[in-house]
């Protein structure tokens, strides 16, 4: 911070004593005479200075004669900058100042508290002006998880560090308010004493207080802190709660109910099954606030996390129809912008509070998952339908997620008619949309004025698999003829894709499969354009060679060729070795010879022929090929993969318009998008690999 005030050797040698030697060994400001006594030292060096021969006088003299010019003109220079610096330099600063700079330098500290100690031991006048500041001291020491050595960073009494520390600030803080993070990673009595002897006395000057104490001690306290916290500003709480099974019931914490000054809070239960008691806290008051919280089985997050709003986030978890109703009854209907539900565990009696009573009329965002829908529950489209109507809310974003079957049995028009009250919406998630629906939905540029939901931009479905007993025959009822229509309608083809990164932020169709039979049906429907009902092509003859293939490409890891109790080393000496071997050389063979039929394309990516060639090249170059190096089988597949792919990216360019992504993702994108080298083009324009 400060410019070093030695004398250099040339000022030294050249005798240019200083009058003030006591100020050049310490960051005192000089006193008034010294002040003037110095200006009258600078005025009458400067003056020689201007006497000595100018650096290109032509006058005479020997080479040394001009050396000793030029350095006592040095040594001049030098004292009139040291001695400028000792009126005009740091050291002048008022305290005021030098205390403010002192107080951003520990705040941006890494380590404040060795900052302070640091600082105390630069000098007597910094040391004086920080044990007089009352904000450097006002952030208390933090008690956390890592240990802080206290005893020797303030010279204190290692047996009550801490505490002498917490007592040390405290005095020095003066009446300033605190700022402290209390949060033990084990109980100890010296924990406790500092909690109810230090920090719940001084509570009248809490100000930012993080805290993550037991639920019992801040019950106990909780008498001497109501009405006691008139400067606090910014409230984290956790709070250690006892078992569940206890059966025991905690009443509410009402300390933090009349806090004038609160305007942040973060809440959050310790450790997920542990009760904790209920914070009542001035929620029409708080700028920005978090809960995540744990009570009896229920379980939820409530937010409002941008400033200057009234917009509040709930994340109802668990609980039954009352506890969820108490939830929200903290804060007006009307500041409710975002509401995720779930249904499952301790659910009871919230499909029929959902369906015919709650109602929220500022509503932007709701999602439900229903991934365990309780015997005997009524929701259905019909419930999400009900409830709109009721609240009268323009949704942007609708989300029904999850294994149940809320959409399963929906009624013909019941999500035609919701998405009508729906002028705004932005985002669709659900199962499959019913034909009527996508009907609908598409697009007519000669008549705009009757688009249903004509801001929506973004459809994901999640189509139940084959193999699941909840999809029963869905997939094959898909209307991909309908589907294909609107999906060609609504995404813009003047808005090309540069790259997979795009495709779920640009609008867009995605459709989410839950397994691989019928991750590859859905697309071989889809690039069919198959009507409703339809089934899956008829098997060709070419079909099922091409099946083969698939089979035998992707057994070609020779799992029966490891050494026993060693799956990471192939045995070369087994006979099984040789046998798969002599296996994909004929599978090379074959797959070198084979043409390729425009009837074939469809079937090689259904059986993601690309994405297994693929593949071997990976596995090829891991050494898990048997006989690779004997017929050379990592290079003949390599060739056969490059000649197939000019012809699937040509038909890829001319006609495919769905691609098969990782996670099980279907999107379609506008013909003219860009599949970069970088995002690979083998994979993304011929249906992709699967994620392994």
């Amino acid at each position: 911070m400060f410019a070093s005030l030695r004398l250099t050797s040339a000022a030294k040698d050249e005798g240019i004593a200083t009058p003030f030697p006591r100020l050049l060994r310490c960051n005192e400001p000089p006193s008034e005479v010294e002040r003037e006594a110095i200006l009258e030292h600078i005025a009458s060096v400067r003056e020689e200075g201007q006497r000595l021969p100018g650096v290109l006088d032509p006058g005479g003299g020997t080479v040394k004669k001009k050396a000793a010019v030029d350095n006592r003109r040095k040594a001049c220079a030098e004292f009139i900058r040291l001695h400028i610096n000792l009126l005009y330099g740091p050291r002048g600063l008022p305290d005021e100042v030098l205390e403010t700079i002192l107080h951003h330098t520990v705040q941006s500290a890494p380590d404040r508290h060795r900052s302070i100690s640091d600082i105390l031991r630069t000098c007597h006048r910094w040391r004086e002006v920080v044990l007089l500041s009352p904000r450097i001291w006002s952030v208390l020491p933090d008690i956390t998880e890592e240990d802080f050595d206290f005893a020797i960073l303030l010279n204190l009494n290692s047996e009550s560090a801490l505490t002498e520390a917490f007592s040390l600030y405290l005095q020095r803080s003066g009446n300033h308010p605190l700022t402290f993070i209390f949060c033990p990673a084990t109980p100890a009595i010296e924990y406790s004493f500092i909690f109810f002897r230090l920090l719940v006395p001084n509570s009248h000057r809490w100000a930012n207080v993080r805290l993550f104490v037991p639920c019992f001690q801040l019950k106990f306290a909780g008498p001497q802190l109501e009405n006691r916290l008139p400067l606090l500003h910014s409230l984290h709480l956790k709070l250690y709660g006892i078992n569940h099974k206890e059966g025991r019931v905690l009443g509410p914490v009402n300390c933090f109910r009349a806090c004038p000054s609160l305007r942040h809070v973060f809440l959050e239960s310790a450790t997920t099954g542990q009760e904790i008691p209920t914070i009542d806290l001035p929620w029409s008051q708080l700028s920005t606030f978090y809960e995540s919280t744990w009570i009896s089985g229920v379980s939820y997050v409530c937010m409002k996390d941008v400033p200057g709003t009234r917009d509040i986030k709930c994340h109802l978890r668990t609980g039954d129809r009352g506890s969820r109703k108490r939830i929200l009854s903290r804060f007006s209907t009307f500041t409710i912008t975002v509401l995720h539900l779930n249904f499952g565990f301790r659910s009871d009696g919230v499909a029929d509070w959902f369906s015919y009573e709650l109602t929220l009329p500022n509503l932007t965002d709701l999602a439900i998952n229903y991934n365990a829908v309780p015997a005997g529950s009524h929701l259905s489209a019909m419930s999400v339908l009900a409830f709109v109507r009721r609240s009268g809310c323009s949704l942007k974003r609708l989300v029904a997620d999850g294994s149940g079957k809320v959409w399963d049995d929906i009624a013909p028009g019941t999500l035609t008619h919701l998405l009508l009250l729906c002028d705004e919406l932005e985002e669709l998630q659900c199962g499959p949309i019913p034909s009527d629906t996508l009907k609908y939905l598409t697009t007519d540029p000669a008549n705009s004025g009757s688009v249903l939901a004509p801001r929506l931009r973004i459809i994901k479905m999640e189509i139940p698999g084959l193999d699941d007993d909840t999809g029963g025959g869905q997939v094959l009822n898909l209307d991909c003829l309908a589907l294909n229509e609107m999906a060609r309608s609504r995404v813009d083809p003047g808005i090309g894709y540069a790259g997979v990164e795009e495709w779920f932020t640009k609008p867009a169709i995605i459709l989410r499969v839950s397994d691989k039979n019928t991750y590859r049906t859905v697309f071989h429907l889809l690039e069919g354009n198959l009507p409703s009902g339809s089934i899956p092509l008829p098997t060709s003859p070419v079909e099922e060679i091409i099946k083969n293939w698939s089979e035998l490409l992707s057994q070609v890891t020779a799992l029966s060729c490891y050494k026993p109790q060693k799956p990471g080393i192939i045995d070369r000496m087994k006979p099984s070795y040789r046998t798969r071997g002599r296996e994909l050389l004929e599978l090379t063979k074959e797959l070198e010879g084979h043409r390729i039929q425009n009837s074939d394309l469809l079937i090689l990516q259904k059986y993601n022929i690309p994405g297994l060639l693929d593949q071997c090249v990976i596995d090829s170059a891991a050494g898990r090929i048997p006989c690779a190096p004997s017929y050379k089988i990592p290079e003949r597949l390599q060739a056969v993969r490059d000649k197939w792919r000019p012809l699937l990216m040509q038909e890829n360019a001319v006609s495919r318009r769905w691609v098969l992504s990782t996670g099980m993702h279907i999107v379609y994108i506008p013909a003219d998008s860009e599949l970069r080298e970088g995002d690979g083009p083998w994979t993304l324009a011929t249906g992709g690999a699967l994620a392994r």
